[in-house]
């Protein structure tokens, strides 16, 4: 017989898993073939849970339309009243267009003052005042009305001359002159340094009762025509004279009889006279304009003048050096005076406040005098670095306050620190840093838990110190999502702020995330690290607030928005409809590598059965799972809900009774001779949330590649 031959069963070929269970952000810096497995090349409307897992973005809504793009969003918090009887007030203070609205966070808005400069402000709470920077003007909410502060109603108006000087003549009784002009020997002293936040100055004078004299007095700088001059008695407080100066070249003002005390004597009334004084193309002097010629004052500004014939009974002169009348009035602006309005950049160091961005003076800045914003000296000033390259922004840095400017042929960074002069004075210094990577946007810098960070033309970088003894320097926090942020042309109008714990970078209806929770460092070293960063879509915000927590955004087409964490149910549990923009659905994706598992010259075949992905469950919720492949661009295998059961939000159109934290959802579906491959959770209905725990392949490994 021919002998029997034994064939055994055919080797099965070896079956693969790859499991993606660590989750980080994105990573749009390499090929999408090359990422980390951890990450995903691209995936959009998604933040990590507190778990690491990535799940859908909350969504947004419209809470007020104001019909002009939004400039800025603030908070205001103060106590206002009169002592004994102050009240707390809480309100948002939203930029709009050219006006500034009040509004309590429902309802309408209440405009509190137009014709405001539209552009991006910003805006600093001070002593129970939030001072608002538009570039054309320095304004001031005070919890009731928002005024100018150029203006002088809600500034510090400093008394720049004691003792002013006062000029006066003997008048016959006929009323006759008798002798020649004299200073009366008052020259007077300076006192305060002149405020360039507004341009109202006072003036102190020492006037007696002496009969028969005529008196005029005269300033340390022109009065602006048309403005207003408020003469006031200071043992009483009261205002003799609060007129408009007059535009002619005389005005001529009744101070109420009994001034003076009794009425004893009072046979005339005092006259108060301001004269403008004659410019040199003018032709012939007034009185006012003779005196101003006899005593050399300036041409073109106004000096005032009286004349009390009668001595009153029960007046009492004024101690030796002592003043007893004070004029205040506003000054014609030279170029530096007025200089705050003009500012765009505010930073509260040492409790004062900073000032600078004012484009006649791009790298000025000056300081509030202490505990008093709206007193800048004009000797407070102090020039950074070259005047071509502007001073773009501050950051807290410890106990140093750090200077951003932006790209130029000095540095971009300098240090600025507190400290006192040979007489205690506080005076601050300014070092120069060695870093060349200059800011781009005064909106966009940021400190995200002790880490100061601004966006420059090369992405989002950290001012750190490498150790206790070296200078700062500067640190690179974006590489991962550097390619895509920096093709966006306007990197000057982004904005960045903090948000929970997240840094948020917004441009273009684009949103790039920052998460504080998970860094990864560099060599063990300790500030060298970078976050995992987010990207989301579909949020178009201009201005942004985030108060308490909960994040409001304006927009270019005046919307105030609010993020949905407020909309939750009994349990507190985020209700579906949170899950929206605007009742729109947000489409939210993530994506694996695009991976060859690990040899791209072999063709693998993905296995029908093993591989899924595992859901997390919400009240609404559900995937679509695509498969892209190098032969296939994108190709959908399932489309499933991942709902809970819910008695209070029952949808017959989606029901489910399951009641489980997660779902499996398994591929069911195989693909054949593929190089690499990649799977795309998606989910893009509306009022459903979304979130991956795991995704497993189970492949085979072929023949090579032809």
């Amino acid at each position: 017989m021919p002998k029997m031959t034994n064939i055994g069963n055919p080797t099965s070929p070896a079956i693969y898993t790859k499991k993606f269970t660590t989750f980080r952000g994105v990573d749009f810096s390499m090929s999408e073939t090359m990422v980390d497995e951890s990450r995903s090349p691209y995936a959009v409307n998604v933040i990590s849970d507190t778990g690491g897992f990535p799940e859908k973005r909350l969504g947004w809504r419209t809470l007020i339309n104001l019909g002009a793009r939004i400039n800025g969003i603030y908070r205001y918090k103060g106590m206002i009243g009169e002592e004994n009887n102050e009240r707390l007030v809480e309100c948002f203070i939203i930029h709009a267009g050219d006006k500034i609205y009040k509004w309590s966070g429902s309802g309408e808005a209440t405009e509190l003052i137009s014709g405001i400069n539209d552009a991006k402000s910003t805006a600093r709470l001070f002593n129970n005042a939030l001072f608002i920077l538009t570039g054309r003007e320095f304004l001031s909410f005070d919890g009731e009305k928002c005024t100018r502060v150029e203006d002088g109603e809600s500034a510090y108006v400093p008394t720049t001359w004691e003792n002013r000087g006062v000029a006066y003549m003997a008048k016959n009784d006929d009323g006759t002159q008798r002798g020649s002009w004299h200073s009366g020997g008052q020259i007077g002293r300076a006192y305060q340094e002149v405020n360039i936040a507004c341009t109202k100055r006072k003036n102190t004078f020492r006037i007696t009762a002496d009969f028969n004299f005529e008196r005029y007095i005269f300033f340390d700088g022109k009065i602006k025509a048309s403005s207003r001059i408020k003469m006031t008695y200071i043992p009483t407080g009261e205002v003799l004279l609060d007129v408009i100066a007059p535009e002619e070249n005389s005005g001529t003002y009744v101070v109420p009889n009994g001034f003076w005390g009794t009425t004893n004597g009072m046979s005339e009334t005092w006259n108060i006279n301001i004269w403008r004084t004659p410019r040199k193309e003018e032709g012939g002097l007034t009185t006012g304009g003779q005196v101003a010629r006899d005593l050399g004052i300036s041409e073109g500004g106004y000096i005032v003048g009286y004349f009390k014939p009668t001595k009153m009974d029960g007046y009492i002169e004024p101690a030796e050096g002592e003043d007893n009348f004070c004029i205040e009035y506003v000054a014609e602006a030279g170029v530096s005076e007025n200089a705050i309005s003009k500012c765009t950049v505010m930073d509260i160091f040492e409790n004062r406040i900073f000032y600078s961005g004012n484009p006649d003076f791009p790298n000025t800045d000056w300081h509030s005098e202490l505990n008093e914003p709206t007193y800048v000296s004009d000797l407070s000033y102090t020039e950074i670095g070259l005047e071509s390259n502007p001073i773009i922004g501050y950051l807290r840095t410890g106990s140093e306050q750090a200077i951003l400017k932006g790209d130029g042929e000095d540095s971009s960074l300098y240090m600025r620190y507190r400290a006192e002069d040979s007489e205690g004075k506080t005076i601050f210094p300014v070092r120069q840093g060695s870093a060349d990577i200059g800011a781009v946007s005064s909106h966009a810098v940021c400190t995200l838990f002790d880490d100061p960070m601004y966006l420059s033309a090369s992405g989002v970088w950290a001012i750190a110190q490498q150790d206790i003894s070296s200078e700062r320097a500067l640190n690179i926090r974006s590489t991962r999502i550097n390619k895509k942020l920096l093709e966006n042309y306007n990197l000057e109008d982004a904005i960045m702020f903090k948000w929970n714990q997240n840094l948020m970078l917004c441009i273009n209806g684009e949103c790039y995330v920052a998460d504080a929770r998970q860094k990864t460092y560099a060599n063990n070293k300790t500030n060298t690290f970078e976050y995992e960063w987010y990207y989301w879509k579909n949020i178009p915000a201009r201005a942004a607030y985030n108060y308490e927590e909960t994040l409001y955004f304006g927009t270019e087409d005046g919307r105030i928005c609010r993020f949905n964490d407020d909309l939750k149910n009994s349990r507190g549990e985020i209700e579906p409809k949170a899950y929206s923009d605007d009742g729109e659905a947000i489409v939210a994706e993530w994506a694996t590598t695009f991976s060859d598992d690990g040899d791209f010259m072999r063709l693998k075949t993905m296995k029908k059965k093993g591989s899924g992905v595992m859901l997390k469950t919400y009240l609404r919720s559900g995937v679509k799972v695509c498969i892209r492949t190098d032969k296939d661009f994108e190709k959908e295998i399932r489309d499933k809900s991942a709902g809970l059961f819910n008695f209070e939000d029952i949808d017959f159109n989606d029901f489910t009774f399951n009641t489980s934290p997660y779902l499996v959802v398994p591929f069911n579906a195989k693909f054949k001779k593929y190089k690499a491959i990649q799977v795309i959770c998606r989910n893009d209905k509306v009022n459903q949330a979304f979130g991956v725990l795991g995704i497993i392949r189970r492949y085979v490994i072929g023949n090579f590649a032809k």
